[in-house]
């Protein structure tokens, strides 16, 4: 037998060398496959397998302080496709836009995606639901899918619409209350995992690991619903009647901030979504600067009063009109009066106001400002809140300050105005106007309440000084349209003029009033504003008769008894005092403790002329 020769067995030893080394080389890759990366490839694999359906949460509710719905999550279904199930797209495309009344090429393209899920209507009408699934019931639109879903909903139509906002379709809040409390509403989606297959279909022989969603929590609001549409009605009316540009009601409770109801015209429709108007949409009781007029003396005369220059029986003379720095300031009628601090007041006097800002100062007066929460925002839980706007302090002039002193060229928001004001109701502390009352677990407890800030910012006594003085208004001033038969009230009358620019529009004015009710102890305190109103412009003539009846009608419903009859005689006590109607049933409210449900429709109905009337 032959023996290798030594070449051989060197080729012999280096391809078996070669052998060793590339298998040692395919060992060690292996080993660190598996070894040093295996974890993370084997994740890989599972991701690539695995996928994930998410189960979307029930966005919660959205509730008047009584429980009745303002926004709900209904049950709905999407109308979806899988483009490669579908064998005649010509066809499926014309029936689908005979049925959505859409553009059939929109329809084509979406069906000619190489994907196996597109969706065609996300939110489609019942009618149109019903009529895909007919189709489906006889084997046509093969391919076309529904997809259980939910659709926010708002049953009230347009009601309180300006404070609700509205939810996206996929169940993200995108304005008013919806956007601000979308993290508390919207909850925390499920999921359901699943492996698939290379053709992307499920495995049925893995199990499937279910997340359960979380469902949101129930808001619960400061709004009443029955005084929400009481505010709505009278405002139609009143739109109706001065054909204004826009208007706006809100009432405030007056010992906690909290809006009881919030309205402004015109509305547009939160069930349209995006598609509605976005200037119909802005929320301007928040969002704008306005110069606020005569509704702003109250808080010039409160720092007055407060810093001991004076009381409501300091006598004052009125020349009718004065010159300051080369400009002269008059009253709205150019006369004059002998009288006092109240008779400014009642008489609305621009020069009498003018007067107590020079003598305030320009420290004192601004220090004011700030602690009536005029110089930032109140921190209303709704987006877009604006502040108010002054003449800078360090440029501030006598001018300046005697017609900042009367509502004029400095500009506040409707709701910082109201929460000042209120500020004099409450016996001198001021709250943060607020909409949320709590949250609700969807189990009915009370998960959380809001805490609004509140500070003390006059004594009570310089409080209730400014209180009588503004009753004062009401009873023989330019308020006198805003008086209540049976209940003393206070509040201010405003004529604001408007600003383009930065230059006065003619013609153009903001009728206003703020006031509150009964006096002494007020309940609630109640902003009205009419923007550019023809005919008949002052606030005394427009909003005050607007202020009486709502007043008059909130009382009702908050059961407040009448202090006197109309006649000014102390009122009645014991049963049937409260008149025929009763205590909590004003025109078109329902009493409190009515079932859901029986709310009045909504409508037109009496609503005060004040044609003729004083300012």
């Amino acid at each position: 037998m032959a023996v290798p020769g030594r070449a051989t067995r060197r080729r012999i030893v280096a391809l078996l060398a070669l052998y060793l080394a590339a298998a040692a080389g395919l060992t060690g890759r292996i080993a660190y496959w598996q070894l040093v990366r295996g974890e993370e490839l084997s994740r890989k694999g599972e991701a690539i397998r695995r996928t994930e359906s998410r189960i979307r949460a029930h966005r919660g509710p959205i509730v008047d302080r009584n429980g009745q719905p303002l926004a709900v999550t209904v049950t709905a279904e999407a109308i979806w496709a899988n483009p490669r199930d579908v064998e005649d797209k010509e066809g499926t495309a014309a029936i689908l836009a005979a049925i959505l009344q859409r553009d059939k090429a929109d329809i084509l393209q979406l069906l000619q995606k190489q994907t196996y899920h597109v969706y065609i209507a996300r939110r489609p009408t019942e009618a149109q639901v019903a009529q895909v699934r007919a189709y489906k019931a006889r084997g046509e639109l093969k391919g076309i899918e529904l997809e259980p879903g939910a659709r926010r909903v708002y049953p009230e139509g347009d009601l309180a619409a300006h404070i609700l906002g509205f939810a996206g379709i996929d169940n993200q809040g995108l304005e008013g209350l919806e956007l601000r409390y979308d993290e508390q509403l919207r909850g925390k989606d499920g999921a359901v995992l699943y492996e698939k297959d290379a053709r992307g279909y499920q495995i049925p022989e893995v199990p499937r690991a279910i997340e359960p969603p979380v469902p949101g929590l129930t808001l619960v609001l400061t709004i009443d619903k029955s005084l929400q549409l009481v505010v709505e009605q009278a405002l139609d009316r009143t739109l109706d009647l001065t054909q204004a540009r826009r208007a706006a009601i809100m009432v405030m409770e007056t010992a906690t901030g909290g809006l009881l109801a919030v309205a402004a015209r015109p509305a547009f429709d939160p069930n349209l979504g995006g598609q509605s108007d976005p200037a119909l949409r802005r929320m301007w009781l928040v969002a704008d600067q306005l110069s606020p007029g005569s509704v702003f003396k109250p808080v010039t005369m409160a720092a007055y009063l407060e810093e001991g220059l004076g009381t409501p029986t300091t006598p004052f003379s009125d020349p009718g009109c004065f010159v300051v720095l080369g400009e002269q300031i008059c009253n709205w009628n150019h006369r004059g009066f002998q009288g006092t601090l109240t008779d400014v007041m009642r008489n609305s006097s621009n020069v009498g106001f003018a007067t107590l800002g020079i003598r305030l100062g320009r420290d004192r007066f601004y220090k004011w400002l700030d602690r009536f929460n005029l110089t930032r925002p109140t921190g209303i839980d709704l987006p877009g809140e604006a502040r108010g706007a002054q003449v800078p302090r360090e440029r501030a002039t006598d001018l300046d300050l005697a017609v900042q002193a009367f509502g004029q060229t400095l500009t506040v928001t409707p709701v910082q105005m109201l929460a000042a004001v209120n500020a004099i109701a409450n016996d001198g502390c001021w709250v943060q106007p607020h909409l949320a009352l709590e949250f609700r677990t969807p189990e009915g407890e009370v998960a959380f309440r809001p805490q609004p800030v509140r500070r003390c910012i006059l004594s009570p006594e310089t409080a209730r000084q400014v209180q009588q003085m503004m009753t004062e208004v009401v009873r023989a001033g330019t308020g006198r349209s805003a008086a209540v038969p049976g209940h003393e009230v206070a509040g201010k009358t405003g004529t604001a003029e408007k600003f383009e620019r930065g230059r006065k529009v003619e013609g153009k004015y903001i009728a206003s009033f703020l006031g509150f009710a009964p006096v002494p102890n007020p309940r609630v305190t109640v902003l009205i504003m009419i923007d550019e109103p023809q005919g008949l412009t002052y606030g005394g003539q427009v909003a005050a008769p607007v202020f009486s009846q709502i007043i008059g009608d909130i009382l009702r419903y908050l059961e407040v008894p009448p202090t006197s009859d109309p006649g000014g005689n102390p009122a009645p006590s014991g049963p049937g005092a409260g008149g025929t109607q009763g205590p909590g049933a004003p025109a078109g409210v329902p009493a409190p403790g009515t079932p859901a449900g029986a709310a009045p429709a909504r409508g037109r109905g009496r609503v005060p002329d004040p044609r003729g009337r004083a300012l």
